[in-house]
């Protein structure tokens, strides 16, 4: 596990220009922890991992918030390599606070089932006879679902991971158009809020 010893920022005034790197007026950027970087401004933040850890595309974030003075609370995030993770509320209203990025470490492939009834795997038929297999995210929420695959036939077996925002679909895997019997290895519900009861 990498930890931020220290906290370091890059910031775009407000009333300057977008910055080549895509940084909007009033943003920062906290420097990055074993390749996750934040983007935030005073109300939302975004988590982008750039590279992947070797053998994986995911790693597990843990992010700190302190509203008023002295209100500390962590959250735990499932960022995706190269897919930004995002916008996430962190303070609203009136509230005044902090956030920054305490710690990263590799994901897990197996995890909580707490999403599981929300997500369906279908066959999507594509052109030239492609079949793929596709996630959809029935609920509002970011969800990271692992699944692995026995095919009919074959003794090899599949796996596939995502991390799926709510309402959304994403493509898993090709499965050569083999039936498959699927095993959720995880179906964790991810927060785009950080106000509210949770878990959902």
């Amino acid at each position: 596990m990498a930890i931020a010893e220290s906290v370091s920022w890059d910031c775009n005034p407000i009333g300057s220009p977008t910055r080549s790197d895509g940084l909007l007026p009033g943003w920062c950027i906290q420097t990055a922890t074993d390749g996750v970087t934040m983007w935030c401004d005073k109300r939302v933040f975004v988590l982008k991992l750039q590279s992947a850890p070797p053998k994986s595309q995911f790693v597990r974030v843990r992010v700190q918030r302190t509203l008023g003075t002295d209100r500390v609370e962590n959250f735990d995030f499932v960022v995706e390599a190269r897919r930004d993770y995002g916008p996430v509320t962190w303070c609203a209203g009136t509230d005044t606070g902090s956030i920054k990025v305490t710690a990263v470490e590799p994901c897990a492939m197996k995890g909580a089932l707490d999403a599981v009834h929300k997500l369906e795997i279908v066959d999507d038929h594509r052109a030239g006879g492609l079949i793929i297999k596709e996630l959809i995210n029935h609920s509002p929420h970011y969800v990271f679902a692992s699944v692995e695959m026995d095919t009919s036939g074959n003794p090899s077996k599949l796996a596939a991971a995502v991390v799926i925002a709510g309402f959304q679909r994403r493509d898993l895997i090709d499965a050569f158009g083999l039936q498959t019997t699927n095993r959720w290895q995880a179906a964790e519900y991810l927060r785009a809020d950080l106000y509210g009861p949770w878990p959902p």
